[in-house]
């Protein structure tokens, strides 16, 4: 009687590794294509929430005759804002410039906004944003931002005016929001929509 183990043949070193290749290939496509389906559906959601603001504070303005007064506030109450990943609690945007040891508050909440934003905003109005970090390793002498929320402004050189700034992913801002874009790091750029029509 013959036994089977003389006929088994097994897979030689390059087989192996040919298989082992594709596999690897095969994940690093599919980790690839996540993270931008995980891109994009963080900038809909984003530009979203600056859409919600923008129709909120038009709305304010309607009925009110001018703009929400508040310079400078993350859009949400403060608690909306918990300390999370280096963001103090009531800041929706912080930056470094001494290689990320120390985070300072680059944008903050406040109740006065909210006290007239926030029956415009509706309740299904979420603030807290997905973090958005640099891309890079940080670089002293450089500045980086970290975000996680909308800014809202009320005022600029020419004037009483109503800007919208947040923070996005890639180094370009979404064309039907952006009027203007400041400050940008790599990964990253502030963009700022000016609601009231004013040249920024």
């Amino acid at each position: 009687m013959k036994s089977w183990a003389t006929n088994q043949k097994g897979f030689t070193i390059a087989e192996l590794v040919i298989v082992v290749s594709v596999i690897a290939i095969l994940a690093t496509i599919t980790v690839v294509a996540f993270r931008g389906t995980t891109d994009r559906a963080e900038q809909t959601r984003t530009v979203a929430q600056v859409q919600t603001v923008y129709e909120a504070v038009k709305n304010f303005y309607s009925e009110h005759g001018q703009w929400p007064l508040a310079g400078w506030v993350c859009v949400g109450n403060i608690s909306d804002f918990p300390a999370q990943d280096d963001f103090p609690a009531g800041a929706c945007a912080i930056r470094t410039s001494d290689g990320g040891a120390t985070w300072s508050v680059w944008y903050a909440a406040n109740t006065t906004l909210m006290n007239d934003l926030g029956p415009y905003l509706g309740p299904s109005f979420k603030p807290l944003l997905p973090v958005l970090k640099p891309d890079a390793p940080l670089v002293s002498g450089t500045w980086y931002y970290k975000w996680r929320g909308v800014v809202y402004d009320d005022y600029n050189t020419s004037g009483r005016n109503a800007t919208v700034f947040y923070g996005i992913k890639g180094s370009t801002c979404p064309m039907k929001l952006a009027s203007a874009s400041y400050y940008a790091w790599t990964g990253g750029r502030e963009c700022g929509y000016d609601i009231s029509g004013a040249q920024n």
